[in-house]
């Protein structure tokens, strides 16, 4: 990481102060540094006057994105720095509800305030060598003849209390690919319990959300599901979550989905790597080739998984999501004539499916996908693509939550809700949740209060292949302030309710 970040311009990691400091000590058009002379020197390594400072800013930069460990009680913070950008500060001025303007933390608005800002989409020109490159690296290949186009993804996902972090993470992830981005919003849990709704038209989320975040050219829409109460009652919640989910297909269509376009279903928090997403469009996958019998049609990820803190990322077995389903296959998008539908029920878990026994019908043709199947459903032998070396093709950024009760509400009220939640030690909530405190507050292997067979990787984030690292924690000090943000909610919440 330390030797590729040497090459690039360092103004984005740096504060206002840093920024004038160092003006002084470069050439501002290539960002070298300057010998004695004043000419500037491509020898960016050589130590001259200012080569020694150079090393020692990227030093001090990495340093500062280590686990601390918090041996005194946390204190107060100092009154937050201006991470704004005019275009936020105005969107924050209209809201009139003060516990939607806390959910703005520092790491938050470091975050936005680049997420916002109007910009080119950088890598849209295809350029056959990297091209072929990147389909390499995933085990695919490039044929020019064949393609000249980049494939449309359409991204579909629910959305409830989810933080600005990952909305803001997704965006910037994906900025500039998506054709449409559809949102479907419930008005209740799939636990039937009332919520209020946060992006209804007006609001300052919705129009956070339009504002352009996800690409200048992404149409972003939320479509609202108000399911009737005494029909719920008779499902349980994985069939009302597979029912809520069901209709973002209706956006698809609605936004002129096609049978070659790509259907991307995914939790907020779930996110393809750009690089990864780059290759589905463009590389020859067999999954996306027409004609499709629709048996097996789906493409799977291997997905690393972040709790909390981008210092957090953990090492062990792999999340499988996102799930990615060609048009031609998807409910509403491909032929029902030629694919017909086969019965559906709960299965043995409560998702809404076809019959367990479905890939046994004797037919060159089968059913079309919905949403909650390309979720949920089972292919006979769905291709989990892993980059070469083990390179990981998406990320599940888990839990990142602006606050302790935020955290906690989740897991009173999803689908697998604990009574207790609300007060039981925090890492006892799940042994993931467990993993991350442990890791906010610098504990390792005998220190850890809650034992798991889980770790972390050391270094975090900053470990991570360049290829295969989340855009947005390149963000100026998104990263950093974003773990100080976690240590200080694990330490305040272990205060009220102590570890084991």
């Amino acid at each position: 990481i330390k030797s590729n970040m040497r090459h690039k311009f360092p103004y984005d990691m740096m504060n206002e102060r840093e920024l004038s400091e160092w003006q002084n000590l470069t050439d501002l058009k290539t960002g070298h540094v300057l010998n004695l002379d004043g000419v500037p020197s491509p020898q960016i390594h050589q130590t001259d006057r200012f080569g020694v400072l150079w090393e020692a800013f990227f030093q001090e930069k990495l340093n500062r994105l280590k686990p601390k460990v918090l041996n005194e009680p946390a204190q107060k913070s100092s009154p937050s720095r201006s991470f704004s950008t005019p275009l936020l500060d105005s969107f924050l001025e209209e809201e009139p509800d003060d516990s939607i303007r806390e959910e703005f933390t520092d790491s938050i608005k470091i975050l936005l305030s680049e997420a916002l800002k109007p910009r080119p989409v950088w890598d849209d020109d295809i350029d056959p060598g990297t091209e072929e490159e990147r389909c390499e690296r995933y085990g695919f290949k490039y044929d020019p003849t064949v393609r000249s186009t980049r494939r449309r993804v359409f991204w579909g996902t629910m959305i409830a209390d989810e933080s600005w972090h990952t909305i803001g993470i997704h965006s910037m992830e994906s900025y500039g690919i998506f054709h449409t981005a559809a949102l479907v919003e419930s008005s209740m849990t799939h636990n039937l319990d009332n919520r209020t709704m946060r992006f209804l038209p007006g609001s300052t989320n919705l129009k956070l959300l339009q504002s352009g975040m996800f690409g200048p050219e992404t149409a972003v829409h939320v479509d609202y599901y108000h399911p009737d109460v005494e029909s719920q009652k008779k499902v349980g919640p994985m069939t009302r979550e597979n029912l809520h989910r069901n209709r973002i297909v209706d956006r698809w269509r609605k936004n002129g989905m096609r049978a070659d376009d790509i259907g991307l279903v995914t939790d907020v928090d779930e996110v393809l790597t750009r690089d990864f997403l780059r290759a589905v469009q463009i590389c020859e996958i067999e999954e996306f080739k027409p004609n499709q019998s629709c048996k097996n049609p789906k493409l799977l990820t291997s997905t690393i998984v972040i709790e909390t803190s981008p210092m957090c990322v953990r090492n062990d077995s792999r999340w499988f999501h996102p799930d990615m389903v060609i048009g031609e296959c998807i409910e509403l998008i491909g032929d029902p004539a030629i694919h017909k539908p086969l019965p559906i029920k709960p299965n043995r878990v409560g998702f809404l499916q076809r019959e367990d026994n479905w890939t046994s019908a004797e037919t060159e043709h089968y059913p079309l996908w919905t949403a909650s199947e390309i979720r949920q459903l089972e292919a006979p032998n769905p291709n989990r693509v892993e980059g070469k070396h083990g390179l990981h093709t998406a990320y599940h950024f888990h839990n990142f939550f602006t606050s302790i009760t935020t955290y906690r509400n989740k897991y009173l009220t999803y689908c697998h809700p604990r009574k207790d939640a609300m007060t039981v030690p925090l890492g006892k909530l799940q042994d993931n949740v467990g993993v991350f405190a442990d890791c906010a507050l610098g504990r390792r292997g005998d220190e850890r209060k809650y034992k798991s067979s889980k770790e972390v990787v050391e270094g975090g984030w900053t470990s991570l292949d360049e290829v295969a690292t989340p855009v947005a924690f390149a963000v100026g000090s998104y990263a950093d302030m974003r773990h100080r943000e976690a240590t200080r909610m694990v330490a305040e919440d272990e205060r009220a309710n102590p570890p084991p």
